[in-house]
């Protein structure tokens, strides 16, 4: 069977709806009247997938009983609030009576979908109500049950009428005035000991793992609204689907056509300096990542030659190399087409060896007080020392003792989102514009450090270890570690790990999007996980 929702089965949602099914007795109907609901449930699902079109999600029938689910997307009111107090007490959870409070809070224009899946008695609708269950990813149980409890009064309301559409709109359009939520959500820790209606299903965790998870969905429909829309072109001011433009890192954006013609004017000219945002007044750079994209192979190549011109790249005085300036060198060499092959294999052996201890030392920060080095790959940037227990700030590396530093110093208790990305054509490119994070700046800065790194080699270190991927260095380290969730990506074999639950892999060698359970590449999350896809949440085994 296909999952549902995310953590939980099909298989688990049927065992409650056929537990609320074994509690209500079917009262006995006659043959005619068993015909007119069965032709009046058939007729109100063709309604509903000709209304809800493919959130409509047709399972297959249990004893008998039609089986289906609809995916509710919620009505936001403009700029909806989202916020969390945090208990400053070291134990997250779990705060007494002295702990101060930390708030944090973001605006959101998107949450979560409802998931509601129903069961059609053969009663239905004269006599019975269908069956139900809500899933929601970021309410806690409690809450939820007043939704199912409000459902039930719609029902009694419209008694032997056909009621899943109504129900349907009222939790699209009603459910967050219903529970206060209008203006502002307040999340707070899940009450595990809260043992409530078994058709409500909650997903939440902690406001650790629910806040970036909201912030992740909120991004993700705000960049798919941006694809879907028209928008006009401050150069060429003609209008374009979003999908055809490029959002820079500044947040500019342009079509793709203007900038492949601007890009190639520069580099053509050789005016290689003034290849910024056409933005007036902006001066943003463009990542080489991007650049490569517009000019093709040939232009893309003349760029590089013009940016190398700028900087001596020779080894200068008697001091050995530096790790980072033979990494340089080693790389430059990948394209000589003079190297052997077997030589080129060893070459990018040591290109990778030393990748790996730089970004090694790059991710990992010293706990302030045993010195254990410590990385984080998710979550807050409030660590704790599995060492010594120490609490620190993984922003600033220092000691804490709760939440009232991050409202106190100025360090964020969340690392911000760099979603650059606006669609040029497909979706995998734009994820991949989203995670790249080495700018033009940091290129002109990897160039000139070849000059310098001798002189200078913290410098030039500290200006190198800057451009690697933050992808890169959770792939590496987690592929090194987790050994049984390494997963070689379909497109270059490399090996990436599968974080957590998740099973959605980003490979960080060459930032492709695939499954860790069928190996194949994913263009679209929406597409390839469902309940007749992929599951994109399990176990690891």
């Amino acid at each position: 069977m296909k999952k549902v929702v995310d953590g939980l089965s099909t298989d688990d949602v049927w065992t409650r709806l056929e537990e609320l099914q074994l509690g209500v007795e079917e009262p006995e109907l006659s043959p005619e009247q068993l015909r007119i609901n069965d032709q009046a449930q058939e007729d109100e699902l063709l309604v509903l997938e000709s209304i809800f079109g493919d959130n409509v999600f047709v399972l297959d029938r249990q004893n008998g009983l039609r089986c289906f689910q609809i995916h509710v997307h919620i009505e936001v009111p403009d700029e909806l609030t989202v916020s969390v107090n945090l208990s400053s007490s070291s134990a997250l959870g779990t705060p007494d009576d002295n702990s101060l409070e930390f708030s944090y809070s973001l605006k959101v224009e998107h949450l979560p979908l409802i998931v509601l899946t129903c069961l059609l008695p053969k009663s239905y609708p004269s006599n019975l109500a269908p069956h139900f269950t809500i899933s929601v990813q970021w309410l806690n149980s409690a809450n939820i049950s007043s939704l199912c409890s409000m459902l039930d009064s719609i029902w009694k309301e419209l008694l032997g009428q056909e009621i899943i559409y109504q129900w349907v709109e009222w939790l699209h359009g009603s459910s967050l005035s219903h529970l206060r939520f209008d203006r502002e959500i307040k999340l707070g820790f899940c009450a595990y000991s809260y043992i409530g209606d078994r058709r409500a299903i909650s997903g939440a965790v902690s406001p650790e793992v629910d806040i970036p998870s909201l912030k992740s969905y909120d991004e993700e429909q705000r960049h798919e609204n941006f694809r879907r829309n028209i928008h006009q072109c401050c150069i060429c001011f003609d209008e374009f689907p979003g999908m055809e433009f490029v959002r820079l890192p500044c947040q500019h954006f342009f079509c793709w056509n203007c900038m492949k013609t601007y890009s190639d004017m520069h580099v053509k000219e050789g005016t290689i300096t003034k290849l910024l945002c056409p933005e007036a007044k902006c001066g943003g750079m463009i990542p080489p990542g991007l650049l490569k994209r517009f000019l093709g192979e040939v232009e893309f190549d003349r760029w590089e030659s013009l940016m190398l011109q700028k900087t001596d790249k020779h080894h200068v005085g008697v001091t050995c190399m530096t790790p980072e300036m033979k990494l340089i060198i080693l790389q430059e060499r990948q394209n000589s087409s003079q190297l052997e092959d077997r030589q080129r294999q060893r070459e990018k052996e040591k290109i990778n060896d030393l990748l790996s201890m730089q970004e090694i030392h790059r991710v990992a920060k010293p706990c302030p007080s045993c010195k254990m080095a410590i990385s984080r790959i998710g979550g807050c940037n409030k660590m704790v020392c599995d060492n010594c227990g120490t609490y620190f700030c993984y922003r600033c590396n220092q000691a804490i003792s709760g939440y009232e530093h991050f409202r106190e110093e100025g360090c964020e208790i969340f690392p911000p989102d760099r979603m650059w990305g606006a669609g040029i054509n497909a979706r995998r490119f734009v994820a991949q514009m989203w995670e790249e994070r080495v700018n033009a700046r940091q290129a002109i800065g990897q160039i000139q450090a070849r000059l310098q790194a001798q002189m200078l080699p913290n410098r030039a270190h500290q200006m190198w270890v800057e451009r690697i991927n933050a992808r890169q260095v959770t792939g590496q380290i987690q592929a090194q570690n987790l050994p049984n969730c390494a997963h070689s990506c379909p497109n270059r074999r490399q090996m990436n790990a599968k974080a957590g639950n998740n099973n959605h892999i980003f490979c960080w060698a060459c930032q492709n999007h695939y499954c860790y359970l069928c190996g194949k590449t994913v263009k679209r999350c929406s597409q390839h996980y469902g309940p007749k896809g992929c599951k994109q949440h399990t176990a690891d085994e």
